[in-house]
């Protein structure tokens, strides 16, 4: 593989900015150091020209460039093939020539190297399947990179429904206590009123008859206190 698919799909479907975990950092410092120790192997490099390119479904991505050219440098046959042209051609690219002028120079030069026209194109052909391999694997690990966060969000949204459709009924529950509750406060208002009216009654008519009853009680004694006068 040419490179970490699971790094490379983050970029495109997490929706949070990933941290390598600690065990990838110590693997990835020991192979830089593994590098810096080791006699470094002669790789053709590819060269392909980078077209900045923009569509409705997506945008030349440098880090994507970058795994491919590494795909292609692995794969990269002996002797001189269309990698080799291809990065004399790029070498060329700042030449005041028509393009077809440095493909023929480009292709007189390495001729001397045993590089023919046919196999610039075979070998061509080799590398568009080693990228087709790659876009296998890709999309291999998308579909499953895909496949296991749109699981985990489904079963997050599910969760979230769930949670909304508890909190829906106890706020259904509790609307309906609140509401029998301020049924209760207005009919114990009214029960209120009702007690303070008979109260008041209850007083009034207690004040009446309790003067009534004082007042015959004075009648009397002035009735009685009249007759001894008379007496």
């Amino acid at each position: 593989m040419a490179f970490n698919f699971d790094s490379l799909l983050r970029i495109f479907v997490s929706s949070e900015e990933d941290t390598p975990p600690k065990k990838d950092l110590d693997t990835k410092k020991k192979q830089e150091e593994k590098q810096k120790t080791t006699k470094p192997k002669t790789v053709h490099q590819p060269v392909v020209k980078q077209n900045d390119t923009t569509s409705p479904n997506g945008t030349f991505n440098k880090k994507i460039h970058e795994s491919l050219m590494l795909a292609l440098a692995k794969a990269n046959m002996p002797g001189e093939d269309y990698l080799e042209f291809a990065k004399a051609l790029i070498a060329m690219k700042n030449i005041p020539l028509e393009e077809n002028v440095k493909i023929q120079t480009v292709l007189a030069t390495l001729s001397t190297k045993g590089l023919t026209v046919e196999k610039v194109v075979s070998s061509a052909d080799y590398y568009i399947k080693i990228l087709q391999n790659e876009k296998d694997k890709f999309n291999i690990a998308f579909e499953n990179n895909k496949t296991e966060k749109l699981k985990q969000k489904a079963q997050t949204v599910s969760e979230l429904e769930e949670a909304i459709k508890k909190k829906t009924e106890q706020i259904a529950l509790l609307t309906e206590e609140i509401n029998k509750s301020r049924d209760e406060v207005v009919s114990v208002k009214n029960d209120i009123q009702k007690d303070k009216t008979k109260l008041q009654t209850m007083a009034g008519d207690f004040n009446i008859t309790y003067s009534s009853v004082v007042e015959q009680i004075k009648n009397n004694i002035a009735s009685i206190k009249n007759f001894e006068v008379k007496k």
